[in-house]
């Protein structure tokens, strides 16, 4: 699947102001979830990421991102590979998410119902 061919997924909190923009992506063979320049994360982080071990890595993962300036100011600067669309949607919304129903078409089709191998 190449640029031209993948769908665009969209991850909106209007809450936050949250709006992520993205697609499927292979890495090395295995599907991923590119998250593109310019999607803007939550300003809100839920405790759960940052306090409770199951969840911990991915408030980390944030963080690292923040740090080396592919996150700034909530905004993404540049295009970033996700190992997983449910690993996109947790850094994106600030919570827990599940990448199969966080992630949709612009006409609403859920990523898991295009997808269900993800």
């Amino acid at each position: 699947m190449d640029k031209s061919e993948a769908e665009i997924f969209y991850c909106e909190c209007k809450r936050s102001e949250t709006s992520g923009e993205g697609r499927m992506t292979f890495i090395n063979d295995k599907l991923g979830f590119t998250v593109f320049k310019g999607s803007v994360v939550s300003s809100y982080i839920c405790h759960s990421l940052q306090h409770d071990e199951r969840y911990r890595g991915y408030y980390d993962w944030r963080l690292r991102l923040e740090d080396k300036g592919i996150i700034e100011k909530r905004v993404f600067q540049t295009d970033y590979t996700f190992s997983s669309p449910s690993l996109a949607a947790t850094v994106v919304l600030g919570r827990n998410a599940t990448g199969n129903t966080a992630w949709r078409t612009a006409n609403g089709k859920l990523l898991g119902d295009i997808r269900p191998d993800c």
